[in-house]
């Protein structure tokens, strides 16, 4: 058992995250059920009462809500959009649970060194 904590991350975070989930290594199902939340997050709201001051790392963990939830052509599309290493690493992500070893290794090669 984890002692992952979601109320951890404020309460627009735990909503998101409460259900746990056992992450495949393949491109999962959607979890429909989540859809409406994930379409909703508004990240200044999820992040208060604190202020974004990485809005890129902020976006990696909108792209990391989507993947957690199945849905890979929306993570894939905003990490897509991330122009930093941490998008990088969730555009891997996505392309390994694809599977698609050899972009996902194109995209890890281009995270280098990272706090995650």
């Amino acid at each position: 058992m984890s002692d992952f904590d979601p109320a951890a991350y404020g309460s627009v975070f735990a909503e998101l995250l409460k259900t746990p989930r056992i992450m495949a290594l393949d491109p999962g199902e959607e979890n429909r059920s989540a859809k409406a939340g994930l379409e909703a997050l508004d990240l200044d709201e999820a992040f208060a009462p604190n202020r974004i001051s990485d809005r890129m790392m902020a976006e990696g963990c909108r792209s990391a809500l989507w993947l957690y939830h199945d849905f890979l052509v929306t993570s894939h599309t905003i990490s897509q959009q991330i122009t930093t290493p941490t998008g990088s690493y969730w555009h891997g992500i996505m392309h390994r649970r694809e599977p698609d070893y050899p972009n996902g290794k194109y995209w890890f090669g281009r995270v280098g060194a990272h706090q995650i």
